[in-house]
């Protein structure tokens, strides 16, 4: 078993969020005619956003890089709970990140 430590970098808005669900997700993205698959995940509940940003700290357990695979850590905070939909208020990781023992995952708000 391995484990990334996503640091969630969520931008200044200039408002106070408090985001009920942020799921962070470590996904096979390497098959290019089909889903991708879910290898590990992690969901943080309430967590609040200060107006300038903050930067929030998670671990997610996966089992390793099989041969030929290629991962990607993403992130969605969810404003309504339901982590499954967009919708506004929400904040998105939208760079594919490969997992290491640390990565940055730049957020936006949507």
């Amino acid at each position: 078993m391995k484990t990334v430590r996503a640091s969630l970098a969520f931008p200044a808005t200039g408002v106070e969020h408090r985001i009920p669900v942020v799921r962070v997700l470590v996904e096979d993205v390497s098959k290019a005619d089909a889903a991708a698959s879910v290898v590990g995940s992690a969901d943080l509940h309430d967590v609040v956003v200060p107006a300038e940003g903050t930067t929030v700290d998670v671990d997610v357990d996966y089992p390793g890089e099989p041969a030929g695979a290629r991962l990607t850590v993403r992130a969605h905070g969810s404003a309504n709970g339901d982590s499954d939909r967009f919708a506004a208020g929400d904040f998105l990781s939208t760079q594919s990140i490969p997992p290491a023992d640390e990565v940055v995952i730049p957020l936006r708000a949507i």
